[in-house]
């Protein structure tokens, strides 16, 4: 975290399910950083999903040594999420369970990004991490100038970059492997 807030600025975390631990809610206070993710399911934060109704904000909820402000909302498909922030919502405010929802799924952008690279990367073996560096950058250069292709397409045939893409990252990382175009 030192290493990377001297290089960009954090002004919120979103965080996978994966980070839900009290060592690293502990991590982002003491950097003095907002957080969003969701709460895993330990016992008692299913106790808490049966008996709350939603939407529900139960400040200061303890985890570890620590604590942090649990949120229940009701998803898009019925079922109760719980998020873990150290920011504060009111629950009465009837916009919030869709703004925190929203503001939780800009995160998938990035992730299927990361995904498409890892399509777009080379397989290696190799230990060296030259090599696997490499890899890496070669992937995100191939990612680069796939979404360029993909934005003039889309212009030139459209007359504006759709939502969709027109190429897929899956027929672009072919179309320079197939012999007859390369």
């Amino acid at each position: 975290m030192t290493y990377a807030r001297q290089r960009i600025k954090i002004r919120k975390v979103y965080a996978d399910r994966g980070f839900f631990s009290g060592e690293c809610i502990q991590v982002f206070y003491s950097f003095g950083l907002k957080f969003l993710m969701p709460a895993s399911h330990f016992t008692n934060v299913k106790a808490m999903l049966k008996i709350m109704p939603a939407p529900r904000v139960i400040n200061d909820f303890p985890i570890a040594s620590t604590v942090y402000n649990l949120i229940i909302i009701t998803g898009k498909d019925g079922k109760k999420l719980s998020f873990a922030t150290n920011e504060n919502y009111d629950e009465n405010d009837l916009g919030f369970p869709q703004r925190l929802l929203a503001l939780y799924g800009k995160r998938w952008g990035i992730e299927t990004s990361y995904r498409v690279k890892k399509g777009l990367r080379p397989l290696t073996t190799s230990k060296n991490y030259l090599i696997r560096l490499f890899y890496f950058l070669f992937s995100c250069l191939l990612y680069n100038l796939w979404i360029i292709a993909d934005i003039l397409i889309s212009i030139s045939i459209v007359g504006r970059k759709k939502e969709k893409h027109i190429i897929t990252a899956w027929f672009f990382g072919n179309f320079f492997l197939d012999s007859d175009y390369g």
